[in-house]
């Protein structure tokens, strides 16, 4: 018989946290699931009410990072032995922070149910897969601004 699956989900914010437990129960039905929150979170039991275990830590790299605890968190996260981990926003602290708990499988489960996968097998190749994103998104704004900006008008009797 095979262990069952233990999911990490990272929450910065609470106000979709029932639909994203829901989300992850219909998933993987059998699954163990962490819900990882700050200490800071002000939480009712209706918050967290899908998640088998409730994991308070600060999460603030800056904050952590001056108090000096950020790879003890980071190596408490990682004893959790996450097989999968679950980000809720896209951004790089929280790649970052997920590429320190080294999980086995590491997604991104973005509004309107798309679930795309992260790379977290290292802080560099990480930050570089946030960084190539960020700029094929800057240069698709940048193209598409230029073409609606510099795009030739002609005139009406010579539109079909």
């Amino acid at each position: 018989m095979t262990a069952p699956l233990k999911i990490g989900i990272l929450f910065n914010v609470t106000e979709k946290s029932a639909l994203l437990l829901k989300g992850v129960r219909r998933r993987h039905p059998g699954a163990q699931v962490v819900a990882v929150v700050s200490e800071r979170m002000s939480l009712t039991p209706e918050d967290m009410a899908g998640a088998d275990e409730l994991l308070r830590l600060e999460l603030s790299p800056v904050r952590l990072l001056f108090r000096g605890t950020l790879f003890s968190v980071a190596e408490r996260l990682r004893e959790q032995g996450f097989d999968l981990f679950v980000l809720r926003f896209g951004t790089l602290k929280l790649r970052l922070l997920a590429a320190l708990v080294a999980p086995a499988r590491c997604e991104l489960w973005l509004i309107g149910g798309i679930i795309a996968p992260v790379n977290a097998t290292g802080l560099f190749p990480t930050a570089r897969e946030y960084f190539r994103c960020w700029l094929a998104g800057r240069k698709t704004v940048f193209s598409a601004r230029c073409s609606a900006c510099f795009q030739r008008v002609r005139p009406y009797s010579q539109r079909k």
